[in-house]
């Protein structure tokens, strides 16, 4: 019974050990994307309205600091993120709850971060 135990303390270590490491080495590829700028503005809004829309969905109200980078201009009109990165622009839908009012803002970028904010039934960026 001693074996078997120590057997499944181990197991459960180096999963954790595994773990930690894929968690890890994906938040360090993220890091270096953002901190490059190795990101076009294809997916720079496509992220942007994925986190936009998640973040409408949540029943709290939420404050999210964003690092990334200082070469980018970003716009939300007309339920759409418009990104810009030197010439590059492009435009996502962002999907919402019918509830949500998604406010007409703007970032420049120039602190190099974005600030994603929801407010009661309002989402906005700056």
């Amino acid at each position: 019974m001693k074996g078997s135990l120590i057997v499944h303390f181990l197991q459960f270590f180096a999963s954790l050990v595994i773990v930690l490491v894929i968690i890890y080495s994906s938040y360090l590829i993220a890091f270096n994307i953002m901190r490059k700028n190795w990101i076009n503005s294809k997916l720079f809004s496509e992220t942007l309205a994925s986190m936009l829309s998640s973040v409408s969905s949540s029943s709290f109200n939420i404050s999210l600091k964003i690092l990334v980078g200082k070469a980018c201009d970003v716009n939300i009109s007309n339920n759409k993120v418009n990104a810009r990165i030197e010439n590059e622009v492009y435009t996502e839908e962002i999907v919402f709850p019918n509830y949500i009012k998604m406010k007409e803002s703007k970032s420049t970028c120039s602190t190099g971060f974005i600030f994603i904010k929801k407010s009661g039934d309002e989402v906005w960026i700056e």
